[in-house]
């Protein structure tokens, strides 16, 4: 009986065995179909990188440029790395105005892109999709979510006192992208909407401009160490330009 039943048990083992192995295997072979049928498609050297400006900042004056760069090959599964500058410091002038803007900024970001689904059955949807995907999307539009991370100084005067410090930033960044023109293999132009909120660090001293020596002097006891600032700030509100080699959408 002992035998009997020992048998029975090494049976089931091997048949169960057997069951995983051939579902592992079916996987396996769904899998390489997949990847044969994607070849082509995956993102190979120059597509998987975009160069960007923000039309916002030029018109602040502030020249700018950001690089990102797909983590994965797969354009259904997008993670990026990117970092973007900004510099616009002590411009030359023959006399020093009265007014100043004055800034400059690095910042890494990483992103995670989406589309909405097509209108389907809602059970299998979350929460957060079920706010943001509507039930007659617009395919052509990726949407992102990230994390941000800044450093960068400033100087400001627009009235008789200015600021000028340094600043660190951290927060969520998100927006969506949809395509602009296309040049056929030349490449795209995508179009971007987004914003980016976070916590600010400064530190920071005050100054004045004198006007009759055409000199700025710092304000005696004004300097603040660094400290976070009680509310989000918006850090960046976004239209950027993208150059693609393959569109967002």
């Amino acid at each position: 009986m002992k035998d009997g039943t020992h048998i029975t048990r090494v049976v089931c083992i091997l048949f169960c065995t057997i069951i995983l192995s051939s579902n592992m295997l079916h996987a396996q072979s769904s899998r390489e179909r997949g990847t044969q049928n994607q070849k082509e498609e995956l993102l190979q050297g120059i597509d998987r990188w975009s160069f960007k400006t923000n039309a916002l900042d030029w018109m602040l004056t502030i020249p700018n440029a950001s690089v990102e760069f797909d983590l994965s090959s797969s354009p259904y599964n997008r993670s990026t790395m990117g970092v973007s500058g900004r510099y616009n410091w002590n411009t030359w002038h023959k006399f020093k105005p009265s007014t100043v803007f004055d800034i400059w900024e690095v910042k890494p970001e990483y992103r995670y892109y989406w589309k909405p689904r097509p209108k389907g059955p809602r059970s299998g949807r979350t929460a957060i999709s079920a706010l943001i995907e509507k039930d007659n999307p617009k395919e052509w539009r990726a949407y992102w979510l990230g994390l941000y991370a800044s450093y960068g100084g400033y100087s400001m005067k627009f009235l008789d006192l200015g600021w000028q410090g340094l600043q660190a930033s951290a927060g969520l960044t998100f927006g969506y992208g949809m395509p602009l023109y296309d040049w056929a293999d030349k490449g795209t132009i995508d179009v971007e909407f987004g914003v980016s909120v976070g916590c600010m660090f400064s530190e920071y001293e005050n100054f004045t401009h004198n006007a009759d020596g055409g000199f700025y002097s710092y304000v005696q006891g004004s300097h603040k160490d660094w400290h976070i600032l009680p509310f989000p700030v918006m850090t960046e509100i976004r239209v950027a330009f993208a150059y693609r080699t393959k569109s967002i959408k």
